[in-house]
């Protein structure tokens, strides 16, 4: 069963999605923005274990973050109607976008790699006997 603080802070992203999918920042002037979109499709795929094929909110937030590519060159622009690419936001919509091919979050797949490397191999440094 699931934490119930997580379930909070999956229905509060979910609760605060666009109506077209992009998902705003929580600073003072809350812009929609790329990242934010970004960090908020990796929480949900990673809760739902999902590539938005049954997920309407996973399905909502990609074509948010989708508002956010830009045509004329490869990449993402933090802002909305951006015209050129900006590194942490196509870093972060890359991120994002391994996580729904692989309908997991990367830390969770970091973490499920490190415990089997360390499961092959107790004897390695740094493992969890340390």
């Amino acid at each position: 069963p699931a934490i119930p603080l997580m379930q909070n802070a999956v229905k509060f992203l979910e609760n605060n999605v666009g109506d077209d999918g992009a998902c705003a920042s929580v600073s003072a002037n809350a812009t929609e923005n790329s990242n934010s979109t970004a960090v908020a499709l990796s929480a949900l795929v990673g809760y739902y274990n999902d590539d938005g094929s049954a997920n309407e909110n996973i399905k909502k937030v990609i074509g948010g973050l989708d508002i956010f590519k830009l045509t004329t060159v490869a990449g993402y622009s933090y802002l909305k109607d951006g015209l050129s690419a900006n590194v942490l936001s196509t870093s972060q919509a890359a991120i994002a976008l391994g996580d729904l091919k692989d309908k997991t979050s990367v830390w969770q797949k970091l973490y499920s790699d490190s415990v089997t490397a360390f499961a092959n191999n107790p004897n390695s440094a740094g493992s969890a006997s340390d």
